[in-house]
């Protein structure tokens, strides 16, 4: 059945959360015949559901993600990934819209889970002060604006949204990965990982993050 409202960090919660990807870029997000979205579908777990076009073709393009926050991170990194390939631009400012109850938890007491972001990631998230409403369900949804690399940038969200960051090429952490795996998963993640197994599933692991003294 059915859990309470949000269990611990709602990781088994569905969210849809929705980047805003240029106009001149969905194309490459779309691919030939929808290749590039079925591609991102496969590789995060994430459903992909590309908003029409309004008389503007150059206007922003909403991308909906439905699915856990991990997949929704793995799946923005591919989307803003495919959107940015051969612009020359290796820092890009993502517009992401949640629903509008994740905000607390996106911030944190006192900002710290913004903090907690940044200093692990390399994504900078900004959180504007007041909602706006879905057009596609008119639930009230949050903009936030992150600056990073788009593979930080889709961490950023992940832990931003309460979950491990993401796999990459589909791969789970295991209790056999070192921190040169991990660390590839952003260019700007900490100096000092630690991966360590949970009982006897290979597939559950924890992961102890050292933040450089100069950071804390």
């Amino acid at each position: 059945g059915g859990g309470g409202g949000g269990g611990a960090r709602g990781e088994q919660d569905q969210l849809v959360v929705a980047i805003l990807v240029p106009g001149d870029f969905i194309a490459k997000v779309i691919g030939k015949s929808g290749l590039g979205l079925k591609q991102i579908r496969e590789n995060s777990g994430c459903r992909v559901n590309v908003l029409p076009s309004g008389a503007d073709r150059a206007a922003p393009r909403r991308v909906e993600l439905s699915g856990q926050a991990q997949s929704i991170g793995l799946g923005a990194g591919c989307v803003l990934s495919a959107a940015y390939q051969g612009s020359g631009q290796s820092i890009v400012e993502a517009v992401v819209l949640v629903p509008n109850r994740c905000t607390g938890a996106v911030i944190g007491k006192g900002g710290e889970n913004l903090k907690r972001v940044r200093e692990s990631t390399g994504a900078r998230i900004q959180v504007e002060r007041d909602p706006q409403l879905n057009p596609e369900n008119g639930e009230q949804e949050r903009m936030l604006k992150i600056n990073g690399e788009p593979t930080a940038i889709g961490n950023g969200l992940c832990l931003a949204l309460g979950a491990a960051p993401p796999m990459v090429g589909g791969h789970h952490y295991s209790a056999v990965g070192n921190a040169a795996v991990v660390g590839g998963l952003a260019g700007s993640m900490p100096q000092s990982l630690e991966v360590q197994p949970m009982g006897d599933d290979p597939e559950l692991v924890q992961i102890h993050v050292v933040i450089p003294g100069k950071l804390a």
